[in-house]
């Protein structure tokens, strides 16, 4: 059978984990090693950080939005796809799947790159722009 990442042409790299706190401003509590690998950026360097800051500016609101609907509806599991600054600048485009568990929001984030088969899906799926 094949995998979803081969049915719809996207292809994942490294994951991401972390925890962010209940707050609207969303501050990192924990960032798994791999953000060197996404991102750029050390765990300690993000910490303590709102994730906001990280966000291409004109998807911050949209993010919020999701961010304090999925929290306020306490969903099982919610995905967001987002351009998220790098170290270095640039803009990353990243699939990041997100639930909240007891106090904390746990979040897993991978880099995508679209292909023509991803293309065909955006009709099927509500996606934030990353161009």
């Amino acid at each position: 059978m094949a995998s979803y990442n081969e049915l719809s042409g996207v292809e994942s790299l490294t994951v991401l984990a972390d925890l962010t706190d209940l707050t609207p401003d969303a501050n990192i509590l924990f960032a798994s090693d791999s953000i060197q690998d996404i991102l750029g950026y050390t765990p300690d360097e993000v910490k303590g950080k709102s994730a906001f800051d990280y966000f291409h500016p004109d998807e911050v609101p949209f993010a919020r939005s999701v961010h304090s609907r999925g929290i306020l509806l306490d969903k099982a599991a919610v995905l967001h796809y987002a351009r998220i600054q790098s170290k270095t600048g640039q803009w990353v485009p990243c699939e990041c799947c997100f639930t909240v568990v007891h106090n904390v929001l746990v979040a897993s984030t991978s880099m995508y790159f679209e292909s023509p088969k991803s293309e065909s899906m955006v009709p099927r799926v509500s996606l934030v722009p990353i161009n």
